[in-house]
């Protein structure tokens, strides 16, 4: 199942970003995410899903109030096929990995 799962350094406490509403109904047609972009002031955040014989899906989110608390606000497909390779958000640089994010993709080990 494609899940973004965070944690909370130093401590050990973890947590999902929400599915996608694509995923609800059927997760095990998605691959973990292929692509993860972590705005400069770890705001917002964008992963892109790759379609197993679909469509895929990239997804943003947006942090609420809590370090835990994030909400999806925007879905779009991309055609099968189509991919993100790599995205970049245009504000303040600042060039991360997911591993210095702490930010795990399950399914990959490390």
């Amino acid at each position: 199942e494609p899940l973004v799962v965070c944690l909370q350094f130093p401590s050990s406490k973890t947590f999902f970003l929400p599915s996608p509403p694509p995923f609800q109904a059927a997760p095990q047609l998605y691959e973990p995410p292929s692509v993860i972009a972590v705005s400069a002031k770890s705001e917002w955040v964008f992963a892109f899903f790759r379609g197993i014989d679909r469509d895929g899906v990239g997804c943003i989110w947006n942090k609420g109030n809590l370090l835990d608390d994030w909400r999806i606000r925007d879905c779009s497909t991309f055609a099968r096929g189509d991919s993100a390779i790599t995205a970049r958000w245009l504000d303040t640089e600042r060039e991360v990995s997911a591993f210095e994010l702490l930010i795990e993709i399950t399914g990959i080990s490390r």
